[in-house]
């Protein structure tokens, strides 16, 4: 009988762990792990509406919170300097790319040239030393052994 042949991943393991600083988080999936990243930055994000003087200054870490926070009842006034602002009627339903004016830094700044990212072999090493294993496992590796026991 034939073997399948294995499924070929499309991101590389690079991409599964943060890889910012010391941290030593691991993901299932690339997005996430993108996600996750943007938390280790100074926040990007600001609303130009009244709430700046709330105890967050109106300053949000991702693009998503922004829009949700613009979708609340409670903050009508931000969501209509913002609408105003951006020359727009309403809030569209998908996506969060009309917030772009919004933006205070870098979408991903870890891929600026002047940061460097620790690279996975230190990761991993550190991992095996938290954890006292020999082998870290992939992160793919975790979610298939959590599957199939």
């Amino acid at each position: 009988m034939l073997s399948r042949p294995s499924r070929r991943s499309k991101y590389s393991e690079e991409d599964l762990y943060c890889r910012i600083d010391d941290c030593l988080w691991a993901f299932s999936d690339p997005r996430t792990c993108m996600k996750h990243r943007q938390r280790h930055f100074p926040v990007q994000w600001s609303c130009p509406g009244p709430c700046k003087k709330t105890d967050k200054e109106g300053k949000f870490a991702r693009s998503e919170t922004l829009k949700r926070h613009l979708l609340f009842r409670r903050y009508a006034a931000c969501k209509k300097v913002v609408l105003k602002r951006l020359g727009l009627q309403s809030v569209p339903a998908s996506g969060a790319l009309w917030l772009a004016p919004l933006r205070d830094g870098p979408d991903r700044p870890w891929e600026s040239p002047d940061f460097q990212l620790t690279d996975l072999k230190t990761v991993k090493e550190r991992k095996m030393s938290v954890c006292g294993t020999t082998k870290a496992p992939s992160p793919a590796e975790k979610i298939r052994r959590r599957r199939y026991k």
